[in-house]
């Protein structure tokens, strides 16, 4: 369904409706793990390019952004107004930083979805905080929508955010003054039903996947798309991980790709397995694969991995591209899960 299939978007009547609007495979997840099975029955999913190939019902793929400047913001937002009267009828779960989600929410409540595991407090909320008489921050509303500059929740149309973590629990506790609701994404997989996991699993097409013939590997590299991201050349990108394949042998490895990389693995790293699946390796890890060694720049992945296995975090200030790119990103683990050669 594309953005102007409106009219055959939450037409039944009778039941509550539910938005979910987001673009990456974790937070999707997320949704999918916390909703009631009734929810995602009554669910329209409005999503970007990374989520649109996934087996998703009244399913809503918003258009790509093709420039940044005022005029298409402007027309983009207008263009999102004939899902109001639908998004405004219905329960809001969001992401809310995607160029897609504040034209589409506005001064909508919503539930805000993290984007990660401490997706809170691998930021500085502070440049996010809502000022209402900032006049300079409303004309730029004016055009994207009016959360605008005012995401990961810090506006007053954020109700409620949904979090996995302890570390973001306590930035919550802290701060005293946002809702928030802490979930066990172990504990609602445990509870979900075999037909509930059934649409998971297909929503995310695993059933063409043999996790088992990926066993005898205990070896897994959390990819990033570091050359579209971060300008890396082939070899700086190879060389990134070169080491450790050569330690722990190629034979060993499974290379887990970002939805975004599309950097060569089998030819850097003759050897290793790829793992090409939109499923995050937090649905993964429910499954039941497990590895004993992770190696990553900076994926919040490796949160998932169970607690005997040997976390390897380089760190995006490696190379000071990748820290433009994404930031300082929090190591998740404490200094006795780091590892180095």
């Amino acid at each position: 369904m594309d953005m102007d299939s409106s009219s055959q978007v939450n037409q039944e009547s009778g039941h509550m409706k539910y938005s979910f609007i987001g673009d990456t495979t974790y937070s999707l997840l997320l949704y999918l793990l916390y909703a009631s099975e009734d929810m995602l029955g009554h669910t329209t999913y409005y999503v970007g390019n990374n989520l649109s190939p996934l087996a998703l019902p009244n399913k809503v793929v918003m258009p790509p952004m093709l420039s940044f400047d005022d005029k298409t913001r402007l027309l983009y937002r207008l263009r999102c107004l004939k899902y109001r009267w639908s998004l405004s009828r219905s329960e809001i779960y969001a992401q809310d930083h995607l160029f897609f989600s504040s034209p589409l929410i506005d001064n909508l409540p919503y539930t805000l979805l993290e984007d990660c595991p401490n997706f809170f407090t691998n930021f500085d909320y502070r440049q996010h905080l809502y000022n209402s008489g900032n006049h300079k921050e409303r004309f730029f509303n004016f055009f994207t929508g009016r959360i605008g500059m005012h995401y990961r929740g810090y506006n007053p149309w954020c109700k409620k955010r949904i979090l996995t973590t302890d570390r973001d629990k306590e930035f919550f506790d802290g701060l005293k003054t946002y809702n928030y609701e802490q979930v066990n994404i172990q504990r609602l997989w445990d509870e979900a039903s075999e037909d509930k996991r059934n649409v998971i699993l297909s929503a995310y097409n695993l059933s063409k996947i043999d996790l088992n013939a990926l066993a005898f590997r205990n070896g897994v590299i959390f990819s990033q798309p570091l050359c579209l991201d971060a300008h890396f050349s082939f070899s700086e990108q190879r060389d990134l991980f070169l080491p450790y394949v050569e330690k722990y042998g190629a034979e060993n490895i499974v290379v887990k790709l970002h939805p975004r990389d599309d950097f060569d693995y089998k030819k850097a790293y003759p050897g290793v397995e790829i793992l090409n699946t939109k499923a995050p390796q937090q649905l993964l890890s429910l499954m039941g694969l497990k590895f004993d060694i992770a190696i990553t720049c900076c994926s919040s992945a490796v949160s998932s991995m169970n607690k005997d296995c040997q976390i390897i975090w380089l760190g995006a200030e490696v190379d000071e591209r990748i820290v433009k790119a994404y930031g300082h990103v929090n190591n998740p683990f404490e200094p006795n899960k780091q590892s180095i050669l």
